[in-house]
């Protein structure tokens, strides 16, 4: 069975607040020059941002932009 995962932007209160959370081992936030962009398994909520198309994701997560 594979995961689907989603990115969606999120604010830096709220990567913050997950940061505190504690660990998600399916989580990952990252930097970017556009902001912060929080990849997580599809269907979860916890950014507060727009979740970002897979054609959105692709380009948004190439390395060179963060």
């Amino acid at each position: 069975m594979t995961s689907r995962y989603q990115a969606q932007w999120v604010s830096r209160g709220k990567a913050q607040a997950i940061k505190r959370a504690g660990p998600k081992n399916d989580t990952v936030l990252l930097d970017t020059f556009k902001g912060i962009i929080l990849v997580e398994p599809e269907g979860k909520r916890w950014g507060d941002g727009a979740v970002l198309t897979p054609a959105e994701a692709a380009f948004e997560l190439q390395p060179a932009w963060h």
